[in-house]
């Protein structure tokens, strides 16, 4: 999804009111330039450019739809607001989702942002700070954790 968004689509996000922070992530989520691991291993920053949690390349679409991590929420967010909200690519999904009118169309995008923001934030726990929510608060190292469980299941 590179590239530029639709002038309705950037002027509503714009004048949202969404903190700073999240109006940013939703910027760079929309134009594939989150600090996954293939954009640092471009800049030659650290790490292989592969998903930590899963060893599969880490682009953005990696992170918010395809690692397991990542398809538990969006498992939980269908069961809670229905199949229409089955999630494969970016692109597709707000084809289909963001072109709507009125009310629904502003709370689309609130529930939208409130998902990845929240899959970003956990997401970057665990990789990050290797903090998992289930371990209440404990700090794991090497294979532990979510990254040996995750890996046999991409």
């Amino acid at each position: 999804m590179r590239g530029s968004l639709p002038l309705s689509l950037s002027a509503e996000r714009d004048s949202s009111p969404l903190p700073l922070s999240i109006r940013i992530f939703l910027w760079q989520l929309l134009r594939d330039r989150l600090p996954s691991g293939v954009e640092v291993s471009k800049r030659n920053g650290p790490g292989n450019g592969l998903c930590p949690l899963c060893g599969f390349p880490e682009s953005c679409t990696h992170i918010m739809f395809m690692c397991p991590a990542a398809q538990f929420l969006w498992n939980f967010v269908r069961e809670a607001l229905g199949p229409a909200w089955r999630v494969q690519d970016l692109g597709e999904f707000l084809e289909t989702k963001a072109n709507r009118t009125g009310r629904g169309r502003h709370l689309f995008w609130l529930v939208f942002a409130a998902i990845t923001w929240s899959l970003w934030k956990i997401r970057n726990k665990m990789v990050i700070e290797r903090i998992f929510p289930w371990a209440r608060g404990r700090h794991l190292a090497g294979d532990q954790g979510v990254g040996a469980t995750l890996r046999g299941s991409c």
